[in-house]
């Protein structure tokens, strides 16, 4: 096998396998990962504000813009809000969320409304959908955390699926690959 095929499985197989522990992850700390998760949004805000304030004092009077001081103090107190109230944003994301259903079962039933004088398939179909994402929506409003606990283990649950699927694809491949060149 050529050497840059071996550096691209290599490199597979590495993505796989953080892919499948990532999702192991989040699917045995959910609480615990967005958490972390939200500190890294937080940490990674913080950074850029640091940079900007760093490259504001770094510049001659003439270039400096009294915008990227505001913005990069803004940007540190984002930062620290991030890392001190990183329950409050988790809970405030899965509202964000639950409205964006909301307004997609509003919009489900505008369709189906809109189509009812030929009930049908579509009619049907637009009326699940509306039931369906209600149903989310107020499950949301009703216990955020525990709903963004449970979405956590889907996303892990999919990482794995995804890290496991990486590798036997690629180790097919392999297979495949090694019978080509003998060939």
């Amino acid at each position: 096998m050529p050497d840059r095929l071996k550096t691209l499985f290599k490199s597979y197989i590495f993505d796989g396998l953080l892919l499948t522990c990532l999702g192991i992850i989040l699917l045995l700390w959910p609480d615990s990962a967005l958490k972390t998760l939200c500190i890294i949004i937080g940490i990674s805000i913080g950074l850029l504000g640091l940079f900007r304030c760093i490259s504001y004092f770094t510049e001659t009077k003439i270039e400096r813009n009294t915008k990227d001081l505001v913005t990069s103090i803004v940007m540190l107190l984002i930062c620290i809000a991030f890392i001190v109230f990183s329950e409050h944003f988790i809970v405030a994301f899965q509202y964000l969320i639950g409205v964006i259903l909301l307004y997609g079962a509003i919009l489900f039933f505008i369709r189906a409304y809109s189509v009812r004088e030929n009930p049908g398939f579509i009619m049907k179909l637009s009326l699940i959908f509306a039931a369906i994402l209600t149903v989310f929506a107020i499950i949301i409003f009703i216990n955020p955390k525990a709903f963004a606990s449970f979405m956590t283990k889907i996303y892990g649950i999919s990482l794995i699926v995804e890290g496991i699927a990486m590798l036997i694809a690629l180790r097919k491949f392999k297979i495949y690959v090694e019978k080509e060149t003998k060939e």
